[in-house]
């Protein structure tokens, strides 16, 4: 196969996104040349180094519908510049540009769901928004001929409305053979929260579960987004000090350092939007990889994965009180030694090495219909 230019784009700052920088390296691995088209933040590092070529977007506004039409439209006016023989869109926020774009050049496009969009937490209640999203979402998706996506569940979803059939290509980090022992028989043992700190994802109920927690055990926060502000004023309101920590942004290299040293891994998001009910969390599997134990919320897809895959326990309730209490629980159970040496088992099997031979054929049968 000839060597390809592929251009990919997203509506972060590229630091990261570790399911592009993923997909990007396989790419390379396989001979082809990688672009990446992001935008810059106020917390971008600009020294950060990527596996792959890239540019950052300056946009006035930071959300709501018109920094979507401003990235958009500026996206589009960048992709058409450039040489390319394969657009990727990440995400429906980004899929619009890209696939005027792809008609512009008369080349593929890849579209890559990360999650199922138009039912994010956010777009809940939102009923004039959210019916743009769908229409966006339903006049790419009826003419577009190759996509992927996360989950069993949207994949499913998105044939029964489309009849679109979307390659799964799970999220899976890429496999540590090497995995430092996650329980600490010191203090503190630290409880880690990684991901976007949005809306339903359980983050308020766990700074008050905070305060219920003993002294020797410490809660992590790595990441930032929409409710990051309001949840560190909840926290200095409790006087909590370095019982939680917020990491902020937190750099993809630094992030997996952090996960190892952690005792256990939380992905406690609600279940109330199909979007987090579908979901198979990436933060889940990059504690498993760590072989760190999990407190994790019943998603359907995870459940099914799992099995028997006795990797932790399931959230029993947010209530702040009986969440700590699980929690502390968790640290000091039986079982504990059990789960770490179930995450080593099943992070041979739940890995990117087992996922990106699907990826590499998706790539090759948009590459062959330009042919």
């Amino acid at each position: 196969m000839k060597k390809l230019r592929i251009v990919t784009s997203v509506t972060n700052d590229l630091s990261n996104d570790q399911r592009v920088r993923k997909v990007c390296s396989t790419f390379i691995r396989e001979g082809h040349e990688v672009f990446a088209v992001g935008r810059r933040l106020e917390t971008t590092n600009e020294s950060l180094d990527h596996p792959f070529q890239y540019y950052l977007l300056n946009i006035w506004w930071n959300k709501g519908p018109i920094f979507y039409l401003a990235y958009n439209l500026a996206l589009f006016l960048f992709l058409i510049r450039q040489r390319v023989d394969i657009f990727i869109a990440n995400d429906l926020d980004t899929l619009l540009a890209n696939y005027f774009a792809s008609k512009w050049k008369n080349v593929p496009l890849i579209y890559d769901s990360h999650e199922y969009f138009t039912e994010v937490p956010e777009l809940q209640k939102q009923g004039l928004k959210k019916k743009i999203w769908l229409k966006i979402e339903a006049f790419c998706l009826n003419r577009i001929q190759f996509a992927m996506t996360v989950s069993h569940q949207i994949q499913e979803v998105y044939f029964q409305k489309y009849g679109l059939k979307f390659e799964l290509v799970r999220n899976f980090p890429i496999y540590n053979k090497t995995k430092s022992k996650a329980y600490k028989q010191g203090n503190p043992k630290i409880v880690l929260y990684q991901g976007a700190l949005n809306k339903d994802r359980g983050l308020k109920e766990l700074v008050k579960a905070a305060g219920f927690l003993t002294d020797d055990v410490h809660i992590l926060i790595a990441g930032r987004g929409d409710e990051y502000e309001h949840l560190l004023e909840l926290s200095q309101k409790m006087e909590l000090g370095d019982k939680l920590i917020f990491l902020g942004h937190v750099e993809i290299d630094r992030l997996a350092e952090i996960t190892a040293k952690a005792s256990l891994g939380l992905s406690i998001e609600k279940l109330d939007s199909l979007n987090y009910h579908f979901a198979l969390p990436n933060k889940v599997f990059d504690y498993v990889q760590s072989g760190v134990p999990v407190l994790y919320s019943p998603f359907i897809e995870l459940k099914a994965l799992l099995k028997d895959g006795n990797i932790g326990q399931k959230l029993e309730s947010h209530d702040p009180m009986k969440m700590a209490e699980q929690i502390q629980s968790m640290l000091a159970h039986e079982d504990y030694e059990q789960w770490v040496f179930n995450c080593s088992k099943l992070a041979k099997d739940l890995n990117w090495e087992k996922e990106e031979d699907k990826l590499i054929k998706l790539l090759n049968l948009a590459a062959q219909s330009k042919a």
